[in-house]
């Protein structure tokens, strides 16, 4: 795991990241979306985007 950035809003905490596993080739890119309700994890959320060269995007720059 290679952790790009980290945001908090409130109760809220994104962090994106890439990952990769050993011995496959394909870059995996994720947003975990945490939501905090009295100090404690409440609820969860992922986005992730597998496989995806940078090269292949529409303006061909990395995603982040």
């Amino acid at each position: 795991m290679e952790i790009f950035k980290v945001f908090e809003d409130g109760d809220y905490v994104l962090i994106f990241f890439k990952c990769t596993f050993e011995g496959i080739p394909a870059v995996n890119k994720v947003m975990d979306i945490y939501r905090l309700e009295d100090g404690k994890l409440a609820e969860h959320w992922d986005i992730i985007q597998g496989g995806i060269d940078d090269s292949k995007t529409a303006s061909g720059r990395p995603n982040f």
